[in-house]
């Protein structure tokens, strides 16, 4: 990437991030805007910290990067203070970026992301492996995760809501969805 887009994303992050915490300031106190900016800088740090090492990963930057989507990612990504979601965030990023993956990173990723929870980040992946999950892929997910039954199916009814998995049988506890051409596309992005 040329200094000139280095730049511009660079601007962009400030011209997002900053009004926001502004007008937040005002509308509840000096001392809610305060704590709301002081939030936002750790957040900032943390995605910072993990962008980092996924840049590192990169070869070869594109010479023109989305700039609409790298600060629709950074607006995201302030508001965000769970490591799992600032990590799939830095990642968004850095494919954004990288020559060899920008061209397959679609806008909708950022509505997608900004939906997950925690453990939907972390369920995606596991549903993609194409290995047999017994006696059920909730129960094994469940066990690899080491949790309950329950949190695996609301992380599995969120995954088909946003279409990363879709289900080819009626919903029951032998929930058995698959990554859809969608979850996979996202996967190989952030994966």
């Amino acid at each position: 990437m040329d200094d000139d887009s280095k730049a511009l994303i660079k601007a962009a992050a400030e011209v997002i991030l900053q009004p926001v915490t502004k007008v937040m300031g005002d509308t509840i106190g000096v001392l809610g805007g305060d704590r709301l900016d002081a939030y936002r800088k750790a957040n900032r740090a943390k995605w910072d910290a993990f962008y980092s090492e996924e840049k590192s990963k990169i070869q070869s930057e594109t010479d023109t990067p989305d700039l609409r989507m790298a600060a629709e990612i950074l607006g995201q990504a302030q508001d965000e203070n769970r490591d799992e979601l600032l990590r799939v965030w830095a990642k968004l990023m850095a494919a954004l970026i990288d020559a060899k993956r920008a061209h397959v990173c679609r806008r909708e990723f950022v509505e997608v992301v900004r939906q997950l929870e925690p453990l939907d980040a972390t369920v995606l992946p596991l549903l993609a492996n194409p290995a047999s999950m017994s006696p059920t892929r909730l129960a094994f997910i469940a066990s690899q995760l080491n949790t309950s039954h329950d949190q695996v199916e609301v992380s599995f009814r969120n995954l088909l809501r946003l279409e990363l998995a879709w289900q080819s049988t009626p919903p029951s506890r032998s929930v058995q969805p698959v990554v859809t051409a969608l979850g996979r596309q996202l996967l190989a992005v952030v994966g």
